[in-house]
């Protein structure tokens, strides 16, 4: 399949400040790329200024297409809505407070069409706002897919991708609030693998970060932990193991908890290693530190004592024991390589 000819933007609206929503607007309308439709998804805003902000687009560039929701939907839905409305088979997402550089459509339609078998395509992000940071992820599938059994893996406002595999997906979830995107990807990666995943590593968003929402944060982090557990249970991995899956409080526990965490980060690691895209490494390197934190949480109790000794003295063979790596495949019989 080639890669994109036009694209569909879509950006949702909901009472954003009519500066953020300007320069994000502008963003989008200033890129070097310029075969695509914005779709500004105004979601039930009330503000005057941001009513009127997104009216002076419209009538300003024949580009854009102002939809205005009958009431406030909610992202996810909205979203969905989005998607059947767009005009082609290509969709870029943004948010309406952050800033897309200006090369960002170009580089990601230059990818799809040197990569036909990725659907969906991340960017690298400078966060500014409250905090000013680079933030990158993994750039290859197996990689994402990985990452995803412990957070979200691509930054949603960065991602472009072909519509159709999402529409027939049953679009975002909506029973995940603060958090449609991460379920939305890990629904695609875990039960429809026919969808690939990729990140390039360039910088092709300034994103808005706003840490002064305790009430979206928590919302967010509810639905996180619900994803994973979905995403887990898809890989066969029970749900009563899963909260050996994260470091212990900050109380001491007994050796014999300590000996739990072993047992169910072993099984989870044997039931994760049977999938053709989970990396050992990347899990060895998790565990390994939620068993570092659980052994320190269970001393001085004589078996944690035991077990720092291994962790010191004998990590490897004690790792291999609870993690063992997957064995070499042997090459066909009639291999060159073989003997």
């Amino acid at each position: 399949m080639t890669g994109p000819e036009k694209l569909s933007v879509l950006l949702p609206v909901y009472n954003t400040r009519a500066d953020w929503l300007s320069v994000a607007i502008e963003s989008v309308l200033s890129q070097t790329y310029r075969d695509f439709e914005l779709l500004l998804l105004n979601d039930g805003s009330t503000n005057p200024d941001t009513l009127a902000t997104l009216a002076a687009f419209e009538k300003a560039d024949d580009r854009v297409r102002l939809i205005h929701n009958p009431e406030n939907m909610g992202l996810a839905k909205t979203l969905n809505r989005g998607l059947t409305l767009a005009r082609y088979d290509w969709i870029a997402r943004m948010d309406s407070d952050d800033i897309s550089e200006p090369q960002r459509f170009e580089k990601q339609v230059e990818f799809f069409k040197t990569h036909p078998d990725i659907t969906v395509l991340g960017t690298g992000m400078n966060m500014f706002g409250e905090l000013e940071a680079a933030g990158q992820n993994p750039e290859h599938h197996d990689e994402i897919a990985t990452m995803m059994l412990n957070r979200c893996a691509i930054a949603h406002p960065t991602v472009m991708f072909r519509k159709n595999p999402i529409l027939a997906s049953g679009g975002y979830p909506i029973d995940y609030p603060n958090a449609e995107d991460y379920a939305l990807w890990t629904k695609l990666i875990f039960h429809h693998p026919e969808v690939r995943f990729a990140n390039l590593p360039a910088l092709l968003l300034r994103y808005r970060l706003i840490r002064s929402r305790p009430a979206y944060v928590k919302t967010q982090e509810e639905s996180a932990i619900r994803i994973r557990a979905a995403a887990f249970a898809a890989l066969g991995v029970p749900g009563l193991l899963l909260p050996y899956f994260a470091k212990p409080a900050r109380k001491r526990i007994s050796g014999k908890k300590l000996k739990a965490y072993e047992d169910a980060l072993s099984r989870i690691f044997i039931a994760l290693q049977r999938q053709p895209y989970i990396i050992d490494d990347t899990f060895r390197e998790r565990m390994q530190y939620i068993l570092q934190k659980a052994v320190k949480r269970a001393l001085p109790s004589p078996y944690a004592l035991r077990r720092m000794g291994s962790l010191l003295f004998r990590r490897e063979a004690y790792l291999d024991s609870l993690f063992p790596r997957k064995a070499p495949t042997k090459p066909a019989a009639d291999s060159l390589y073989s003997k």
